[in-house]
């Protein structure tokens, strides 16, 4: 469990000790096999291992437990920078991080994360390419990497067939997203934990009523977002309160309630002010301008 990682540490200490790999492996080992473990190419014997960490002054048993560190702290810095591109949409550099973590066996020990990886190359390759089918075919993958015979989904589970029903959306297939969604909100509320499927939760709501009004079910779209208001009062978040005020706005807009779409894109423009988002203010104004495509 920790030859990939241990290396690094060994070759850490010695340097920080001034030690050249000359003096570390005298009578242990030859400097050959030293450099190789030090770069993570050779797993040392234990026995190496044993007299490498005395020449050093630090126990095995810590040796070991700071290369688990290491390895842990690795792949919680290559996810947290992935989901930091990807808010980015820096999709070109994200596909150049999977490519070298796909080779990695630490990062890939972990279902979990061999999961993420694949949905992050499932969104990139959209994004990058306009490829919807490889797309879908890698998100498909990674969902049934966890899924198969479980009782409830979790967190990136619930993200990935978002992911898969944004796709559909954005491709203008409207009623398979819908039932993605919906798909996705009956695992929510099967779930013994809900409440920390929140967020999950409110964007899900959002994204199916973006589809419901695209088929012009303009009531039910409402209805949507009005719960998903809801949810984020009661979770004290902002989290999409702007796009959600607007989404109400734009069914009353499509129809021609002239009063009401202006009440709700009013609210969404403050949210919208508040988080610094200028193109969404922009396009409200915009609208506003156009006036509504009918009149009731």
């Amino acid at each position: 469990m920790y030859e990939e990682k241990v290396g690094f540490v060994i070759k850490e200490i010695r340097e920080l000790l001034g030690m050249s790999q000359e003096e570390l492996c005298e009578g242990i080992c030859t400097q050959s096999q030293i450099s190789k473990i030090e770069n993570g190419t050779a797993e040392p014997k234990a026995r190496t291992l044993y007299y490498l960490s005395e020449r050093i002054g630090v126990n095995i048993k810590d040796l070991i437990e700071m290369s688990l560190s290491r390895r842990l702290d690795h792949n919680a810095e290559v996810i947290q920078k992935i989901r930091s591109f990807i808010r980015e949409k820096n999709y070109k550099k994200v596909l150049e991080m999977i490519k070298v973590e796909e080779k990695n066996p630490n990062f890939k020990k972990h279902l979990n994360n061999q999961q993420f990886l694949l949905w992050n190359k499932g969104i990139c390759t959209y994004h990058l390419y306009r490829d919807a089918e490889t797309s879908l075919a890698f998100l498909r993958n990674a969902l049934q990497l966890t899924s198969r015979n479980k009782k409830f989904h979790n967190e990136q589970e619930i993200s990935i067939m978002n992911s898969i029903g944004v796709i559909y959306f954005e491709t203008s297939q409207y009623q398979k997203a819908i039932e993605t969604y919906q798909e996705a909100l009956q695992w929510i509320n099967r779930s013994p934990f809900p409440h920390t499927l929140s967020f999950e939760k409110i964007r899900i709501l959002y994204n199916y009523s973006k589809a419901l009004t695209h088929l012009k079910f303009f009531d039910e779209s409402v209805e949507l977002c009005r719960e998903a208001i809801h949810m984020c009062i009661e979770n004290q978040t902002l989290y999409l309160l702007g796009e959600l005020y607007y989404q109400i706005g734009y069914n009353y807009y499509k129809v021609g309630l002239t009063s009401i779409y202006l009440d709700f894109f009013s609210k969404a423009k403050i949210f919208f002010d508040f988080m610094g988002k200028e193109t969404y203010i922009n396009h409200i104004n915009q609208l506003i301008e156009e006036g509504p495509p009918t009149k009731i």
